[in-house]
């Protein structure tokens, strides 16, 4: 893992949390302190790292190139034993759990994915109605793009309207990975066998999910933002405008 550490002048103190780096999306907002230091919250950080032998290099960076300060020191990672139900095969765990923070990875990647194509598509039906050279028929046209990314989303993170009602509905892909994170992440014990299924139940879903929004993302909405390009129609996010130079 890095381990981000204070520039000020004088002593510092930075702690490893013996774990993964996070599967998170990468998220620009700067968090509190309580947060980076927090075990708590399972999302901040990945699964935790075995028991054994690990070195630790300090390293500063000016202008954006990194340089070592030190040679790698070594220290040793020991366990307290005290759990209860600790996994007899802690190396079988813990590439379970990198498994699942892999999945974790792709899921919530491709959930921040949709949220931008959402953002396109958006833009696009704004720019269909602020264009007299697009034909009427595109709004049909973003209309269908725009049902197709929403039962994908729904696939993803379930139904948020049914869930403001509280109505009864099967996990979704996103809440079956974050049922595994949300308590093998806390644990040294073993996976079960119902963290086992949610994993095979979520990743044959995304499998097919994961399929048709590519399908979606990176053929049939390119498609359709060239032919508001060959419009005229303003630029939205996503696009590059075409121009060449017009001479005399």
């Amino acid at each position: 893992n890095r381990v981000p550490a204070s520039r000020e002048k004088g002593l510092h103190r930075a702690t490893w949390d013996l774990r993964f780096p996070s599967a998170e999306p990468v998220n620009l907002r700067t968090r509190r302190p309580d947060e980076e230091a927090s075990y708590e919250d399972p999302r901040i950080s990945g699964p935790l790292a075995l028991p054994g032998k690990y070195t630790v290099t300090l390293i500063k960076e000016i202008d954006g190139k990194p340089s070592d300060l030190t040679s790698p020191v070594a220290f040793n990672v020991v366990p307290l034993e005290m759990a209860a139900f600790a996994a007899k095969d802690k190396a079988a765990t813990l590439a379970f759990n990198q498994k699942v923070s892999r999945l974790q990875r792709a899921v919530e990647g491709t959930l921040r994915a949709a949220g931008e194509i959402q953002t396109r598509l958006d833009h696009l039906r704004k720019a269909i109605t602020q264009t007299p050279g697009a034909s009427p028929d595109l709004l049909a046209e973003v209309r269908s793009l725009d049902q197709r990314l929403h039962a994908l989303q729904t696939q993803l993170r379930g139904d948020p309207s049914l869930a403001k009602r509280e109505e009864p509905m099967p996990p979704s892909i996103a809440q079956r990975v974050q049922s595994i994170v949300g308590t093998q992440w806390r644990v040294t014990s073993a996976p079960t066998q119902t963290h086992r299924d949610a994993y095979r139940y979520a990743g044959e879903a995304f499998e097919k999910t994961l399929a048709d929004f590519r399908t979606l993302a990176d053929r049939d909405l390119p498609a359709f933002e060239s032919k508001l390009e060959a419009a005229g129609a303003p630029w939205t996010p996503g696009r590059i405008p075409q121009w060449k130079m017009e001479r005399e």
